[in-house]
């Protein structure tokens, strides 16, 4: 029994991860690039109006808060709407789905992309609540 199929959008591996600039809920400018990667950086693209999504972000809850350090919560959205979990509202970053499709080369949510302090993609794909511990630890 396949657990993923074949992802046939996204980064390539090996392919840089683009810079993402946003403005956060303060007001203040926020990039992020290979400057500012850790050890580990995982990036979870999400659609608040998808129930898989939702059943993602509610998983995401269980973990202690030094797990979720690497996360980057990305929330993929056409409309202006809020995060109802509290906990990762103000660190999530907001971008638009056509602005996702065309940066990440993406339109199917849940997906995730863990990069390297360096910058690359090492691992990319679908992702289930099942399987987030895989991209976690």
């Amino acid at each position: 029994m396949k657990m993923f199929n074949k992802v046939k959008g996204g980064l390539r591996l090996g392919e840089e991860f683009p810079l993402i600039t946003y403005q956060n809920r303060n007001g203040d400018i926020i990039r992020i690039n290979k400057e500012t990667f850790k050890s580990k950086n995982i990036f979870l693209f999400l659609s608040p109006t998808c129930t898989s999504c939702i059943r993602v972000l509610e998983s995401l809850q269980v973990y202690k808060e030094n797990y979720l350090k690497e996360l980057t919560l990305v929330l993929v959205t056409s409309e202006n709407l809020e995060l109802e979990i509290n906990q990762f509202r103000d660190d999530a970053v907001y971008m638009e789905e056509e602005e996702v499709n065309k940066i990440f080369n993406m339109s199917v949510f849940p997906f995730v992309v863990k990069v390297d302090n360096l910058g690359e993609v090492i691992k990319q794909g679908n992702i289930t609540k099942n399987f987030l511990i895989d991209y976690i630890f």
